[in-house]
């Protein structure tokens, strides 16, 4: 559940009132206490100013109020008044449909459970929250109930898991107090860090925003199974540095809206299941993650179209990644990787204007290179890989025609090649 930012005036002008007088209006003028109609077109927005003159104690709205666009509707308001059920709930329909709220706030008990909730909330984003749950206001409040269960049932959770540490990864044995004191404080850290998130509560001097969530600890053993939802979160970053490698083996599955995925000295062995689900990713970063691509994840890989950028260095992949239908990426990361051969798409693609593929174990540079636009390869890093002569030969040709080196300095002393020998072009 994303929470409500602050409420935006209205954007239509006085003059532009003015100029095009609307039906809306002259409606109302029958329909409700004469004083509502007093306004000349071109002040309707000045409304609010007459608010200390109007009658305080309607209980009903007329049913043309709610017919009104909402740079119309956003210059009445009739808070302070005793309204009725059935009036209030025609109130959040109305606010579901123009964003406005007609200057009358969701009842104080639902703002307060909302604000409960969620300790960030000023009165008025409470009021905007309780107004953006589906259905009535009697269904909004079985909503938050349930929130505040899923809350608590978060928070349960999360205190079994702080508690429950494993033995040493390394000896097998119980750790010794000050290891275990540490320990705890770190699933801790992450446990509060969690409940901040999911409640989305600021971290102060952080650079991280309400829907984001970082973790920088190195936690022994899994991170928590989650049952609470994260789906407002949209940026989840994972660190770990030193000799604790964590797990996160269900973790990620409770984030599936995230649009940047960075996760780094993580034990996952393959790519998550849960990445595949994530429609609105753009960004992945999975590097020293101890990953080994199996078929079904290569050809999942493959099938994330949206990718801006692909981070995957310091793992034994073993399998190369296909990158044809990847037509958004502009950024990728293999080096160190083990790969014996250029990923297919790379020297054909149009987006991708960075690209590492050092410290690998390719030996052949294929025939493509000579049609690849040099302004991307350009970002072309192919330095400590084993090429035999025929593909330096070509390099060395790319670098006279275009002035790239693709990361290979030996090229820039090397002539300019005569006519290449054929050479078997990549597997399509």
């Amino acid at each position: 559940m994303r929470l409500p930012n602050e409420k935006q005036p209205a954007t239509t002008t006085d003059k532009q009132y003015a100029e095009h007088p609307d039906s809306h209006y002259q409606h109302l003028k029958n329909a409700i206490p004469e004083w509502l109609g007093q306004a000349s077109p071109a002040k309707r927005q000045a409304l609010k100013n007459t608010q200390p003159q109007l009658p305080d104690r309607l209980s009903e709205l007329p049913s043309d109020l709610f017919e009104l666009p909402a740079d119309i509707g956003n210059g009445f308001d009739f808070g302070n008044n005793p309204l009725s059920t059935v009036t209030r709930e025609r109130i959040k329909t109305y606010h579901r449909k123009t964003g406005i709220d007609l200057g009358v706030l969701a009842p104080e008990a639902d703002r307060v459970q909302a604000i409960e909730l969620y300790p960030n909330l000023n009165p008025e984003q409470a009021s905007e929250l309780v107004y953006s749950l589906p259905g009535t206001l009697a269904d909004g409040r079985i909503e938050l109930a349930r929130k505040q269960t899923e809350l608590a049932s978060l928070i349960s959770d999360l205190t079994v898991w702080m508690t429950d540490i494993p033995d040493d990864p390394v000896t097998g044995e119980p750790l010794d107090a000050e290891a275990l004191l540490q320990e705890q404080f770190k699933r801790m850290r992450f446990k509060d860090s969690l409940e901040r998130c999911w409640r989305q509560i600021p971290v102060e001097n952080a650079f991280t925003s309400e829907t984001s969530f970082m973790s920088n600890d190195s936690i022994m053993g899994d991170l928590p199974v989650l049952t609470a939802d994260f789906g407002h979160v949209l940026e989840l970053y994972l660190t770990s540095t030193g000799s604790i490698v964590p797990r996160a083996s269900r973790f990620l599955d409770y984030f599936p809206n995230l649009h940047s995925l960075a996760v780094r000295g993580y034990q996952l062995d393959n790519l998550p299941e849960a990445i595949f689900k994530m429609r609105n990713l753009t960004a992945l970063s999975l590097p020293e993650c101890r990953i080994t691509l199996t078929q079904r994840t290569l050809d999942a890989l493959a099938g994330l179209e949206n990718l801006d950028s692909l981070d995957l260095r310091d793992n034994p992949l073993d399998l190369t990644p296909d990158l044809r239908n990847l037509h958004e990426l502009s950024s990728l990361n293999l080096s160190n990787t083990g790969l014996s051969e250029v990923p297919r798409g790379l020297l054909d693609s149009r987006s991708l204007t960075h690209a590492d593929l050092s410290n690998n174990a390719i030996t052949e540079m294929p025939s493509e290179l000579t049609e690849a636009t040099p302004d991307n390869t350009a970002g072309f890093n192919f330095s400590g890989n084993p090429f035999s002569a025929q593909s330096l030969e070509r390099i060395a040709a790319h670098y006279h025609e275009t002035g790239n080196t693709l990361g290979i300095n030996a090229v820039r002393g090397m002539p300019r090649p005569g006519n290449l020998p054929p050479d078997v072009d990549m597997e399509s």
